[in-house]
């Protein structure tokens, strides 16, 4: 699950032959995983099958939108962090759910894709950088927060494991004489 340099290398390949519908998906599979990393990483240690209840089947935190809502609300994620993964979650949610062919090009895609805060925040860094590849563009955000969120959640990991807090009365016991 976490990313070396294998695995990126294999995700830059796969992306890079994919047609636009496979890279929307594949990109976005990735963050959904680099959050659940994230959010593992700050967690208290669980074994497996507590993983497997809150990020599998019905679990809180199976879905995409429910693990940037949550890493969003932990201050895990930036503003504009937080608004372009919904913007890529709804972008994949187009590319899988829409029967019409879509690419990169449609508008319903483009538009979206024109409103990645990081995109522009490139854009306003590196003005003649626009070549208008909207599919570009998409994955170099993608790729942007994939390594920001994965290199969080390794610093969270490197700080060191969580520790529950220990037991305390509500009240306070009485005093004995």
């Amino acid at each position: 699950m976490t990313m070396n340099p294998e695995s990126v290398q294999r995700l830059l390949g796969t992306v890079d032959s994919a047609d636009d519908r496979t890279c929307a998906l594949v990109l976005a599979a990735n963050l959904d995983n680099r959050l659940r990393e994230l959010l593992i990483a700050h967690f208290l240690p669980v074994d497996g099958s507590k993983k497997e209840e809150i990020f599998e089947g019905n679990g809180p935190l199976s879905t995409f939108s429910s693990r940037i809502t949550v890493a969003n609300l932990c201050g895990l994620l930036s503003e504009a962090e937080h608004h372009d993964l919904n913007l890529i979650r709804k972008i994949r949610n187009f590319f899988a759910h829409e029967e019409e062919n879509l690419n990169f090009a449609s508008q319903k895609i483009s538009s979206r894709c024109k409103s990645l805060r990081l995109g522009q925040e490139l854009h306003a860094d590196h003005p003649n950088s626009d070549d208008g590849n909207i599919k570009g563009l998409f994955r170099l955000v993608a790729f942007s927060l994939t390594f920001l969120l994965r290199d969080r959640a390794t610093r969270a990991r490197l700080l060191g494991t969580k520790q529950p807090y220990p037991h305390s009365p509500i009240l306070p016991k009485p005093k004995r004489d």
